[in-house]
């Protein structure tokens, strides 16, 4: 009984130096994820790859206009090398592409993978803030980009009069006469009459 105890004990010690050994393995072979150093370098660099790329459009129109066609080709061959290393437009020419041809299984991996969905403008609210705030993601040079915009944002970019503005958050001090209950119903009239938010266009 004592041997058979002893060879199980060293079954299920071998067994688990196993699975440590396998575990470790997998560790060692598996990517170390980027640093957040590693990250910003990498974007600065996007950043002077996407300036350079929109700096190539007025030489190449020049070129193309004096009919000097050798500097035109050197320019759109730089203007292409640029292009395809921006991975979000590789994504949205392939996902393009597999629409047209009615590739939906690939079009779906490249809307996936590609985060495509995540292009657009999103309503969000939380207890936090509960008038929310409109969140518009748009792809730059090899990312997506998104950009806040608070309900103030709004009233700004709509030129709604600042008076109004602290009436309809609250934020006014508490009166008991009638003309101030009236107009601040007024005032929530003029807002919603003014345009919506999607209809913004704050570049």
């Amino acid at each position: 009984a004592v041997s058979s105890s002893s060879s199980s004990n060293k079954h299920s010690q071998d067994y688990m130096s196993g699975q440590q050994q396998q575990q470790q393995q997998q560790q060692q072979s598996a990517p170390a994820a980027p640093s957040w150093e590693a990250w910003c370098a990498h974007f600065e660099q996007q950043d002077l790859q996407g300036t350079r790329l929109d700096a190539l459009a007025a030489p190449l129109a020049a070129a193309i206009a004096a009919e000097v066609y050798a500097a035109a080709a050197a320019i759109k061959s730089e203007a292409d090398a640029l292009t395809a290393g921006d991975a979000v437009a590789v994504v949205q020419r392939e996902l393009a592409a597999a629409l047209l041809q009615e590739r939906y299984a690939d079009a779906a991996v490249l809307r996936d993978r590609g985060w495509a969905l995540l292009e657009g403008w999103w309503a969000c609210a939380s207890p936090q803030h509960p008038l929310g705030h409109l969140l518009r993601v748009y792809a730059e040079y090899g990312r997506w980009t998104g950009k806040l915009y608070r309900a103030a944002d709004v009233w700004d970019l709509q030129g709604w009069p600042e008076g109004q503005w602290g009436r309809l958050l609250g934020r006014s001090p508490r009166s008991s006469s009638s003309s101030s209950r009236v107009q601040g119903r007024a005032g929530s009239r003029s807002r919603s009459s003014r345009g919506t938010p999607a209809a913004i266009e704050p570049e």
